[in-house]
């Protein structure tokens, strides 16, 4: 368990344990130099849990204002090192039970660009449903932080994928709207004020290894026509299918350090071209609504409490 994990159940234990509380008192039981030492570890730690706590709603409040400004923001240094290394372990052992012609809701179905001996994966989708470490990760306290509140206390979970973007594929994405993805509109109402995509940066994301590009307040020009919009132009990126609109406003691929998180909206445009670097490009995403903006979807969170497990049920079986 990581320190800000361990710190944050720490916190539930003392807010809610009557076990923990009644611990504190049976501290007078202690001799005195025992007990002078358990309440000094108790305050340090108390101390401690404030100052992360306090870090990471600063780091949420900017995150917020930069979201209504610009339709995309980052979060630095979400998780650690060794969070994210149990990531890359997780992506990489969850391919070995991936399902390639599977279902979404089985879990692990991959997408592959290129073709024959030529093909590598480009996408895997609800690796949650089978990677222990991967669901660890979407149902983080951190995770469950930010949607709530971004979404609210009541939350469905609309996609659960790893981007590779490995260096040998040509893969790319042309401008679009997360919207397009959320039709029909009438079964999604509300869904362009509550819906939230983020992703986990698992290795360094620029511009040279395919980081995704942002026009930054395109969401406040609402729903636009994009050509991506016919599936068979959404993977090969062009700058001639930018609406007119949006061409003169600041383009910006926000540079991310393994362990930063960006988060966006439904409105956002946004593009990405392809990996040329020698390096890979994992990213781990996971997109929430509020719970009315769509019929179908795993439950997230119920009162502000997390669904531990994807109910693969809620998935719809077109998927």
């Amino acid at each position: 368990m990581s320190n800000d994990r361990l710190i944050q159940e720490i916190a539930k234990a003392y807010e809610n344990s009557p076990a923990v509380q009644k611990l504190l008192r049976s501290t007078a039981l202690l001799p005195p130099e025992l007990r002078a030492m358990f309440e000094s570890l108790a305050q340090l730690t108390t101390v401690t849990l404030q100052a992360r706590m306090k870090s990471f709603d600063d780091k949420l409040k900017t995150a917020a204002t930069d979201l209504e400004r610009d339709g995309v923001c980052v979060i630095p240094a979400v998780f650690d090192t060794a969070e994210i290394d149990a990531m890359r372990g997780g992506v990489f052992r969850a391919l070995l039970d991936a399902n390639p012609t599977g279902k979404y809701r089985n879990g692990g179905k991959v997408q592959y660009v290129g073709k024959g001996d030529n093909a590598v994966p480009s996408i895997m989708f609800w690796p949650t449903l089978i990677s222990t470490s991967l669901n660890g990760i979407r149902v983080d306290p951190r995770m469950a932080a930010i949607v709530a509140k971004f979404v609210g206390p009541n939350a469905r979970q609309l996609n659960n994928q790893v981007y590779l973007r490995l260096p040998s594929e040509d893969d790319s994405f042309n401008w679009h709207q997360d919207i397009m993805f959320r039709q029909p509109i009438e079964d999604h109402p509300r869904i362009e004020e509550t819906y939230l995509q983020t992703i986990v940066a698992i290795d360094d994301v620029t511009a040279d290894n395919g980081g995704i590009e942002f026009i930054m307040g395109s969401h406040k020009f609402g729903k636009l026509p994009f050509k991506a919009e016919q599936r068979s132009h959404l993977r090969s990126f062009s700058d001639d299918d930018l609406p007119q609109e949006l061409r003169d406003l600041e383009r910006k691929v926000p540079q991310l350090e393994a362990g930063d998180m960006m988060l966006w909206g439904v409105l956002t445009a946004h593009a990405s071209r392809p990996n040329r670097t020698t390096r890979t490009r994992l990213t781990y995403m996971n997109g929430f609504c509020a719970v009315e903006s769509a019929k179908d979807w795993p439950i997230y969170s119920e009162d502000g409490v997390v669904v531990e497990h994807a109910d693969n049920a809620m998935i719809p079986r077109d998927y």
